[in-house]
């Protein structure tokens, strides 16, 4: 009967020792998780303050970022040890250090230097570097000194390798063809997508 007394009274030491170490392990990790704090703030152009939407807000080193939206704001989970990378198309890449901010405003420099590397093509935008085929550009206002109201007959001439004309028809659209009718095909229908 003691025995049975013995190991009933070790038992029920036991588990609150248990207790304790799954209270301890659980506190231990909520402070090493818990230290992510929101940090939110405004992008603005450094020249004239403007807010700047779809501003890249990256923490270094990792694979977590968000965007600012339309009225330059954004907020991002970081820690106290993170660095905060702002970069946008035209602007020279920022880098904050989080420490205890909660609000964190940033200014972004115009780079004008970033610009002449880069080439809008189509939907999106690439590197001149990286461009294999040639591109042409046409200088809007010389294009505007001519008396017209379509876009097509204002670039008539002005283009190497492409060719625009007309049927003569009041009304009839320009025929455009890059390079040659095979280009795109076969027969009058076969017209780029510009």
């Amino acid at each position: 009967m003691t025995t049975t007394k013995f190991k009933k009274s070790i038992y029920a030491k036991a588990i609150p020792l248990r207790v304790l170490f799954f209270v301890f392990a659980f506190s231990v990790s909520s402070i090493v998780y818990g230290q992510d704090k929101t940090v939110i703030g405004t992008v603005t152009a450094a020249s004239d303050g403007v807010a700047l939407p779809a501003v890249s807000v990256l923490i270094e080193g990792a694979s977590r970022g968000v965007s600012t939206n339309f009225d330059g704001k954004y907020s991002i989970s970081a820690g106290p040890n993170d660095t905060l990378v702002f970069s946008y198309l035209g602007f020279a890449i920022k880098k904050v250090l989080v420490g205890s901010q909660t609000v964190i405003n940033v200014s972004l420099v115009e780079d004008a230097t970033s610009l002449d590397e880069v080439v809008v093509v189509g939907y999106g935008s690439q590197k001149k570097a990286d461009l294999t085929s040639s591109i042409s550009i046409v200088d809007t206002e010389e294009m505007t000194k001519q008396a017209s109201n379509d876009v097509t007959q204002m670039m008539q001439g002005r283009v190497a390798g492409v060719s625009i004309t007309s049927d003569g028809q009041p009304g009839a659209a320009p025929s455009v063809r890059i390079r040659g009718v095979a280009t795109f095909g076969i027969g009058a229908s076969a017209e780029p997508l510009y």
